[in-house]
C-alpha cells in the first residue's frame, strides 16, 4: 500500500513538473520561399545585384508578425563565406531555430532598415514585410544602393519592373514603397497615366502624382545609415560614411582584400511572438545572397 501511494505521488510530482515547466505546444514559423534572384558578391553584373524572393503566408500561427530580413556587412569576403556557411549548416528541420541564433547571437547579423531617400525619414514598422500585407504583396524585391549613373531612373517614365536592376529601392509584388504627401503608400507607374499611388495595401485604383513628389524608400542600416558607403550620390550627409570598426552591423578585417569594397550577406526569416517565452520565435533562414558595395559602381 505504501509502494502505491509513493508511486502515485510519483505521478503526481510528475505531473506538476511537467504542467509548471510549459509545456505548451511549440510555435511553428514556416520560412520564406521561393527564391527569385539571389545575388553573389562576386558577381559582376550590378543588374543583377539585388534581392527578390516570395514570402510564405501559408499555416502560418496566429502570432506571426511576418517576414525579416537580416544582413552583415564584410569587408573580407573569406569571413563572409565562413560565417555565412557555419549559420547554412545547422538550417535544417530537425535544428528549428538554431540557424537564426546562431545569426543573431553568435555572428550579430542585425535587421535590415528602411528610410526615405530624399528626407532619411524611416519607416515606421515592426518587420520589414508585416504580415498584415503578406495577402496583396508575395513577392519582395529590395535593392541596397543605387548603381552610379542611375540617380534619376523613373523620371522618363521608366518601367518600374526593372526599377530593382538600376535604383535603390523596395518593391512589394511590383509596387514601390516610397513617401507621398508624408504617408507611406505604394507607387506604380502606368505607360498612359503615368505615376499613381496607392495608399492601401491592394487598392484597385491610385492617385496620379509626379514623380518630383514621390520619396522611394530605400533600405538602411540598422543605425540608419545609408549603404551607400562612398557618397556617390553627393548627399554630403552623416548618414552616408562607410562602416566602422565599432558598427554592430560590420565585420572588420585588417587584411581586406580591397578598400574600395564590401560585401553584404541577406538571410530572409519568418517571425512570429512567443507569448509564453515572451520573445520572438524564427523560421529556418532563406538565403538572398550577397552584394558588392564598389566604390563607383
Amino acid at each position: 500500500m505504501a509502494s502505491k501511494i509513493f508511486i502515485m505521488c510519483i505521478l503526481a510530482f510528475t505531473e506538476t513538473f511537467f504542467v509548471s515547466c510549459g509545456l505548451e505546444d511549440v510555435i511553428t514559423v514556416n520560412a520564406p520561399t521561393s527564391l527569385i534572384n539571389s545575388p553573389l558578391y562576386s558577381g559582376d553584373d550590378y543588374l543583377k545585384w539585388y534581392a527578390s524572393f516570395r514570402v510564405n503566408e501559408t499555416d502560418q500561427p496566429d502570432s506571426f508578425s511576418g517576414t525579416e530580413i537580416y544582413y552583415k556587412i564584410y569587408n573580407n569576403s573569406s569571413d563572409l563565406i565562413s560565417q555565412r556557411n557555419s549559420i547554412l549548416s545547422v538550417n535544417t528541420s530537425s535544428n528549428s531555430t538554431a540557424a537564426a541564433t546562431r545569426m543573431v547571437d553568435t555572428y550579430q547579423y542585425q535587421v535590415l532598415g528602411a528610410r526615405s531617400f530624399k528626407t532619411n525619414k524611416t519607416v515606421s514598422q515592426s518587420v520589414f514585410v508585416p504580415a498584415s500585407i503578406l495577402k496583396d504583396r508575395l513577392n519582395v524585391a529590395f535593392r541596397v544602393k543605387t548603381y552610379a549613373g542611375n540617380e534619376n531612373y523613373g523620371a522618363n517614365g521608366e518601367d518600374v519592373s526593372s526599377f530593382e536592376q538600376f535604383r535603390a529601392c523596395v518593391k512589394f509584388s511590383g509596387r514601390l514603397r516610397a513617401f507621398v504627401n508624408d504617408s507611406t503608400v505604394f507607387v506604380d507607374y502606368d505607360s498612359s497615366e503615368g505615376w499613381k499611388y496607392f495608399s492601401g495595401t491592394s487598392g484597385s485604383f491610385g492617385t496620379s502624382v509626379s514623380y518630383d513628389d514621390i520619396d522611394f524608400i530605400i533600405p538602411s542600416r540598422s543605425n540608419g545609415k545609408s549603404f551607400d558607403f562612398f557618397d556617390e550620390q553627393d548627399t554630403d550627409s552623416d548618414e552616408n560614411v562607410q562602416p566602422s570598426e565599432s558598427d554592430d552591423d560590420y565585420k572588420h578585417n585588417d587584411s581586406a582584400s580591397a578598400s574600395d569594397t564590401y560585401y553584404v550577406q541577406f538571410f530572409a526569416v519568418g517571425v512570429a511572438f512567443d507569448s509564453s517565452s515572451l520573445s520572438n520565435a524564427y523560421s529556418l533562414l532563406l538565403d538572398l545572397g550577397s552584394v558588392p558595395i564598389i566604390k563607383n559602381k
